[in-house]
């Protein structure tokens, strides 16, 4: 959102990531990286991280990492107000495809609502969504969103109405509900205490 991070790893990839950019490592069997902000001095950084969880069939092949500088957009029609533009960063929105790899059917995407819109965000009934208010002033279906508050939507909706009196930038994340329980610790991820 603001700076730049320089990403390095174990594999061998060294790459800066920027405004509107995607770098994707998939840990696998392991991974060992870092990621710092850009040059000496202190600088305003400010960057959204997200973990995906592997399914079973994915969690112990090879570690990876991809960088994506060109992400797909697409306009959503408003129903009151101009229009609104997401880019599909990771998996699949509104007809419209990442080039990022995926293991499992989801959505990471960055929605910019223009001041004065509504618009009406599409969303698949079978798979749980959350909303993320990232910047800005935005109301979900008349309700008044909390900046960098995920707001847990669930499953069986079709659609999800947001509107915006001064503009916003939003994050939706969603995807197929998961094939087992997670255990998390720290930076560790696992289906069990032991594995942990």
């Amino acid at each position: 959102l603001v700076g730049e991070i320089r990403h390095r790893d174990s594999l061998g990839s060294d790459a800066d990531l920027r405004r509107g950019q995607l770098n994707l490592m998939t840990a696998g069997n392991g991974i060992s990286h870092s990621e710092y902000s850009v040059g000496d001095d202190p600088i305003p950084l400010d960057a959204l991280q997200f973990w995906v969880v592997l399914p079973e069939s994915a969690r112990h092949g090879d570690g990876g990492f991809e960088r994506h500088t060109d992400l797909p957009t697409v306009e959503l029609p408003a129903t009151e107000g101009p229009d609104a533009t997401a880019t599909v960063v990771l998996g699949e929105f509104a007809a419209t495809r990442s080039p990022a790899t995926v293991h499992t059917p989801i959505v990471g995407a960055e929605v910019a609502l223009p001041a004065g819109s509504t618009v009406r965000l599409p969303l698949r009934s079978e798979w749980e969504h959350a909303l993320l208010l990232v910047e800005g002033e935005a109301a979900l279906s008349e309700h008044a969103m909390q900046r960098n508050a995920l707001v847990y939507l669930g499953d069986s909706r079709t659609e999800v109405e947001v509107t915006s009196t001064e503009g916003a930038l939003l994050f939706l994340l969603g995807g197929e509900p998961f094939e087992s329980d997670i255990v998390m610790w720290w930076n560790f991820a696992g289906r069990t205490h032991d594995e942990i």
